[in-house]
């Protein structure tokens, strides 16, 4: 299933307001882009480089190397896409509520266990391995 198709399936799903439409529209095109996945430009250069090379190359490998290329260029593309769009697409997945969900946000009583501050934990700790001790 492309990552578009996915997305639109949540959203209905979901049933967002109005409101999210912007914000639903901007995932959707951020899933697209994903779908359609290409090398950045910086890499453009050097792979036609090496089309054009293996193009000319009689060699018995010529397969395998052009199959080598394929797959490099695939790779090139998702690494693409996971280093710039999907740091995108994630935010305005956790802004729409679609992803990002806290652990312990479904139980309030969890939240309210947590202390708000890390060093007020070990604190908390700290005073309880004590009382053990002095018993």
């Amino acid at each position: 299933m492309s990552m578009s198709s996915a997305l639109r399936r949540a959203m209905r799903d979901r049933a967002g307001p109005p409101r999210d439409a912007a914000a639903e529209g901007l995932a959707l095109h951020y899933a697209r882009l994903i779908d359609q996945a290409a090398p950045a430009a910086k890499y453009r250069k050097h792979l036609r480089a090496l089309a054009g090379a293996l193009a000319r190359y009689r060699g018995a490998d010529r397969d395998d190397a052009l199959e080598a290329l394929d797959a490099l260029t695939v790779a090139l593309g998702e690494h693409t896409v996971a280093s710039d769009l999907g740091p995108k697409l994630l935010g305005v997945l956790v802004g729409l509520g679609l992803a990002g969900r806290p652990a312990g946000k479904d139980d309030p009583r969890e939240q309210q266990q947590q202390p708000a501050n890390p060093l007020e934990a070990i604190r908390d700790e700290v005073a309880q391995q004590r009382a053990k001790h002095a018993r």
